[in-house]
């Protein structure tokens, strides 16, 4: 809190009542709010009373708690110093996402009468004119190329901005891997959303220099190469290697960024996976060596824990998980009888548990809006995606509404 003293008071006829005294070093605070390297009795803060003329100040003993509250305080207004400007951005653009109304009418409707409805949104403009499936495909990336794009401009170089490019450069990470290992051609799987141009990851693979990515991304590809080549390269090494890095990047990102909602979700999205990889190396008879490739750290449920479940009974393992935070997720999974979980179902369930707590939170200025918006944006192309090839195969309504129950929550 600002002491309560005018203008007139600190630069006029009471000045003498600071003489004395340290002058606040709010920096200095900051960083020993952050630190705990106050020392006890150091005057830190100053409350002024006017009384007359004269001012009386009284100083205030720093504590665990009040370092704390200064840091959370000053840590809020860092964060609205930070994505203020974004947020603002975002809530003018939040306007013209798409309502469930809209996509009923879209799926009640012919091709071509979808295609009148998506005129009037911001989709229009890159569905103009699609009339086969890979028009549609085009279209609906070059919308989320432009929405990627705004995600830079609002907030270029963000812990945020990364977390949400990694997606798109972790699948580019895999086929150019893929390609070099299994001898898949990539091109077609390449994508062009994330932080980095395709062609670098190439280019770094094939001349193994590494210092061509940001240092992030070159540690993390020479890192999982190395591992590929140690466990023996296939497709389903490949994926698992590389998805578990996602994950925990993911994970190292919301730590840097400290926002407690951003880590909460990162620990979910670790927790979920972790549950499906054990249970699919169950199902396929992987041992701990397998798993132990499969498992990211970093979630709420410690990864040596769930490696001593890969040789226990599915329903063992099962009644295990249940006994977690996530027990209602997988509740909603379990086979009949319910003794084991579901595969298909534990996919839906994770998601759909994922995308609620997204839509539940509720902050004004953070990370938290930006990565909410980009979430929706994503889910509405594949909605889209979902709604048009079923017309242009004449799947029927009540189809691809079903389809469509797996996306939107």
């Amino acid at each position: 809190m600002m002491p309560s003293v005018t203008r007139r008071e600190f630069h006029g006829e009471d000045k003498r009542a600071w003489r004395g005294h340290k002058t606040p070093r709010v920096g200095a605070d900051l960083r020993e709010a952050r630190t705990g390297t106050s020392q006890v009795g150091y005057l830190t803060m100053f409350r002024g009373t006017v009384t007359g003329p004269s001012v009386v100040l009284r100083a205030n003993i720093v504590t665990d708690e009040r370092r704390l509250e200064l840091f959370r305080t000053l840590r809020g207004f860092s964060q609205s110093i930070k994505y203020g400007h974004a947020v603002g951005r975002i809530q003018v653009r939040e306007g013209k996402l798409l309502n469930w109304q809209r996509l009923e009418r879209l799926i009640e409707s012919s091709y071509e009468e979808g295609m009148r409805v998506i005129a009037e949104t911001d989709y229009g403009q890159y569905l103009e004119g699609a009339l086969v499936s890979a028009d549609i495909d085009r279209g609906l990336m070059r919308s989320l190329a432009t929405e990627y794009r705004f995600l830079d401009e609002i907030a270029c170089r963000s812990n945020i901005a990364k977390y949400l490019h990694y997606k798109y450069d972790f699948h580019n990470m895999k086929a150019v891997v893929k390609e070099k290992f299994l001898g898949e051609t990539p091109e077609e799987l390449l994508s062009e959303l994330g932080s980095v141009k395709p062609e670098e990851i190439k280019k770094a693979v094939e001349e193994k220099d590494f210092s061509l990515l940001d240092r992030d991304l070159g540690q993390i590809l020479e890192r999982s190469l190395k591992e590929i080549e140690s466990a023996g390269p296939n497709s389903q090494v490949i994926d698992t290697v590389f998805d578990r890095e996602y994950l925990e990047t993911q994970y190292e990102l919301a730590k840097k960024e400290k926002s407690p909602f951003l880590l909460d979700y990162s620990r979910a999205r670790i927790d979920l996976a972790n549950f499906k990889a054990l249970l699919r190396a169950r199902l396929l008879g992987k041992g701990a060596k397998f798993l132990e490739l499969a498992l990211a750290n970093g979630g709420t449920v410690k990864k040596g824990n769930l490696l001593k479940l890969v040789d226990e009974s599915p329903e063992k393992i099962t009644a295990r998980l249940l006994s977690t935070k996530y027990g209602k997720v997988l509740s909603e999974a379990l086979e009949a009888g319910g003794k084991s979980v579901k595969l298909t179902s534990l996919d839906k369930a994770s998601d759909d548990y994922l995308v609620e707590n997204l839509n539940k939170f509720q902050m004004t200025v953070g990370v938290e809006p930006i990565l909410k918006y980009m979430s929706t944006r994503e889910n509405e192309v594949v909605a889209l995606r979902i709604i048009f090839m079923g017309k242009l195969h004449g799947v029927s309504p009540q189809v691809i509404e079903e389809r469509l129950s797996t996306v939107i929550v």
